[in-house]
Parts: structure tokens; C-alpha cells; sequence
């Protein structure tokens, strides 16, 4: 089901807002704790990515501690408000990774029962008739990433120069 997000790291993280934040709201330290460079990383890419940001930067005081700490300073808005709209766009990133994994998946398996039946019949059909069938499945206009194999169907995706007129 859906719980593969956010529930495989137990124990869940936690996230200290410090409960004043003075007169400059701009400026802010957030610890979470429970977490380290795999969520500090993201966190401050996405951050990074937002024009409000002016510094986002993240440490981890000792691999012994539990703890991450990140500095968000912004132009103007609110540091508490950039930060939980960019942790709201990393959480719609890992859904959109999610979805696309699982349609992958469920047209590999497709492409894998249609080799195993092929293999059942004798053989008759090339692997290139099944990669066909699987291409019509996903259309698309690109030269496939990897040749169409008996362990790996077409690509869902192409790259943009292709579609640019490139070769």
C-alpha cells in the first residue's frame, strides 16, 4: 500500500521550531532529530531551489548524535513557512518517484510474463516482438536507453535533446 513512504526509518524524526523567533523571522535554526545527511542534503537542495532563500546550509554535530541541524535565512518571508513549503515540494518529489517506480515495475512484470510465455511456446517469437509489445504499451518516439532484453524492457523516458531535433 501506500505506507512505503516515510515509515521504512523507524523511529520516526522530530523537528524542534524554536517557539520564539524574535523580531527577524528571516533567520532560524530547526534541529530535527532522528535524521542526518540523507534528509539534511535533500532538505537544503530543496530549499536552495526556492528564490526566497539566501542561505541554507545543514550539519550534523557528531555521527554518535541523532540530531541535524539546518539554518534556513531568507529575503523576507518567514524562515518556519519557506521551510515547510520546500519540505511539502520534497514530499510531492518522493510521491512522483514512487508513482513512476511502481508504473516501471508493473510494465517490466508485463514485459516478463510476455518473455516467459514466449520461451513456454517454443521460442517461436524473437525477444524483439516482445520489446514491440511492450514499446506499444509505452509509446514513445525515442531510441530506447537500453537495448530491449530479456531482463530489461524500453525506457518510460527519454532525454529532452531528443525530442530537440538531436539524433
Amino acid at each position: 500500500g501506500d505506507q512505503w513512504l516515510g515509515e521504512m526509518a523507524q523511529p520516526r524524526a522530530e523537528m524542534d521550531i524554536p517557539d520564539d523567533l524574535g523580531d527577524d523571522q528571516t533567520c532560524a535554526t530547526f534541529q530535527f532529530v532522528n535524521e542526518d545527511h540523507t534528509l539534511g542534503n535533500v532538505v537544503r537542495y530543496m530549499l536552495m531551489k526556492n528564490p526566497d532563500i539566501e542561505f541554507a546550509g545543514y550539519s550534523v554535530p557528531h555521527p554518535t548524535e541523532n540530531i541535524m541541524n539546518l539554518r534556513v535565512q531568507t529575503t523576507e518571508r518567514p524562515a518556519s513557512s519557506v521551510l515547510a513549503e520546500s519540505l511539502t515540494n520534497l514530499m510531492a518529489v518522493c510521491l512522483h518517484v514512487k508513482r513512476t517506480y511502481r508504473k516501471a515495475l508493473r510494465i517490466h512484470s508485463k514485459y516478463q510474463q510476455q518473455q516467459q510465455q514466449q520461451e513456454g511456446e517454443g521460442g517461436g517469437a524473437s525477444a524483439a516482438a516482445a520489446a514491440a509489445a511492450v514499446a506499444v504499451a509505452v509509446p514513445h518516439s525515442c531510441p530506447p536507453l537500453h537495448p530491449p532484453g530479456p531482463r530489461w524492457p524500453p525506457p518510460l523516458s527519454c532525454p529532452p535533446a531528443w525530442h530537440a531535433g538531436g539524433s
